[in-house]
């Protein structure tokens, strides 16, 4: 066994970056550093109880040498008997086409396809080849890019599905292990062109500091990195007791705060309170601009209702009275025709309403005393029944008020929450609105001593976590 291979081992167990039984799916360029990766997890897969499969994307950067690379990552799966997942994207006319640096469109194209390997084999990990002076790269480049605690914590060895059991491991560890073993590999040219950032990092900053700042400047950096892990740990610990603390609702797509306790924590907590709500939403933290995080908290701070910041894949941050609610993806209008003697859901998914009717005889109330029931005339109804959400510009008559209104003036004047407007339905027929659901019902649908047959409806809560 060599030291490497014992190495490797160790830094898997340490980190808990892979359990028995499961398949671990290996990102494999054609270079040195994923080519020793499956060579270490395909000895690690004789010990352990684990099947591997191997990954490839071709960026269509390099023409006909990206085509051999893929050709030489398959001929390796076939060798080794482990199935192969590749596909092929036009990297630089996605950058051209959405205004990225071919870096950062590499990446994004890199990582929807592995999200969609992962999701399509069922495989538990994806395994990376980053190592340690990849690592030293990434904390300069996020030094120079002005990240905090987290950019200056580098590269996790996991996160989520993605693992890095390399991160160990020098350059050069791993071209003498390669040498060793009498591994063939692929030479990527691009890794020498000095237009990308951390290829300047890598073959033009990093000498220079070694030569005339620190010889060793490379184990400074990850000291820092390690240090700034650590912090970034904690702090990820707090953030997540606090979130804890503010929530007043979570969902899957919505998570709403409370503002005073928000602004009971200090601002780094705050922020770190962010990103994970953002995580929770599916959306990875670093695409969140340190500026837009300032603003955001800005915003939350100044309490300017109504405002609303649009972050990354479609998470909306909207401010209220005393409430900040993220939420990602549009609001659903719903609309459906509805039908007496039926459970029908409401829109927030936690209610039903029934309609019923009876006769004024039955139960000889022009009112009802209970706040989630209310009678209307139903020989005053016209047409279907129509159950929908609050369309801009609606109005009603609101009982008990002279003359007409428009919806979301009565609800602003009630100060109910802008987020909770949003699940508000209306029962309506051909007449016009009946009820403003569980606020108010239409005073032209009023019961009076004339009238002969009611309208009960009624809403009940089904699931009183929400």
């Amino acid at each position: 066994m060599s030291d490497l291979f014992r190495q490797f081992i160790d830094f898997i167990e340490k980190k808990r970056l892979i359990g028995e039984q499961e398949h671990v799916l290996v990102a494999v360029s054609g270079g040195v550093d994923s080519v020793v990766l499956f060579d270490l997890l395909w000895q690690f897969a004789q010990i352990k109880d684990v099947t591997l499969g191997i990954v490839h994307l071709n960026h269509s950067i390099r023409g006909n040498q990206a085509d051999e690379d893929q050709l030489f990552v398959q001929k390796l799966a076939d060798k080794y008997s482990v199935p192969f997942h590749h596909a092929k994207v036009n990297v630089p006319a996605f950058a051209e086409k959405e205004g990225y640096a071919t870096e950062e469109a590499a990446r994004i194209l890199r990582y929807r396809f592995f999200e969609n390997i992962l999701q399509t084999t069922r495989a538990e990990k994806i395994a990376l080849g980053h190592h340690a002076d990849d690592q030293v790269e990434t904390v300069l480049l996020h030094f120079f890019r002005g990240s905090g605690t987290a950019g200056l914590a580098g590269m996790k060895p996991r996160r989520g599905s993605y693992i890095r059991p390399l991160l160990f491991a020098t350059r050069k560890e791993i071209e003498n292990y390669a040498k060793s073993k009498g591994l063939d590999f692929r030479l990527d040219s691009t890794n020498l062109d000095v237009a990308y950032k951390r290829n300047r990092v890598r073959h033009e900053l990093l000498p220079y500091l070694r030569n005339h700042f620190n010889t060793g400047i490379d184990s400074s950096l990850l000291r820092t990195q390690k240090i700034m892990s650590e912090i970034d740990a904690f702090l990820q610990q707090q953030a997540a007791i606090a979130v804890k603390n503010c929530t007043i609702e979570s969902k899957k797509d919505k998570i709403i705060l409370e503002i005073d306790t928000f602004l009971g924590y200090f601002i780094i907590i705050q922020k770190y309170m962010i990103f994970r709500l953002l995580e929770q939403l599916g959306i990875e933290r670093f695409s969140l601009s340190s500026e837009k995080l300032e603003r955001i908290i800005e915003r939350i701070q100044q309490r300017k209702i109504g405002k609303k910041e649009i972050l990354p894949q479609g998470v909306k941050v909207s401010i209220d009275r005393n409430t900040v609610v993220f939420q990602r993806g549009e609001r659903e209008f719903f609309e459906k025709i509805v039908a007496l003697n039926e459970n029908i859901s409401l829109p927030n998914g936690s209610t039903i309403l029934k309609l019923t009717t009876l006769l004024m005889q039955e139960t000889g109330e022009l009112f009802s005393p209970k706040k989630n029931i209310e009678f209307v005339d139903w020989e005053k109804v016209r047409g279907e029944l129509k159950l929908r959400t609050i369309h801009s510009g609606d109005r009603f008559f609101p009982l008990n008020l002279n003359g007409s209104k428009k919806v979301s003036d009565f609800l602003s004047d009630l100060k109910v929450e802008l987020h909770r407007r949003k699940e508000i339905p209306v029962l309506e027929c051909d007449s016009g609105i009946i009820w403003l659901v569980g606020f108010r019902i239409d005073d032209r649908f009023k019961v009076t001593e004339r009238t002969k047959i009611l309208l009960k409806m009624e809403i009940e809560k089904i699931n009183d976590s929400e």
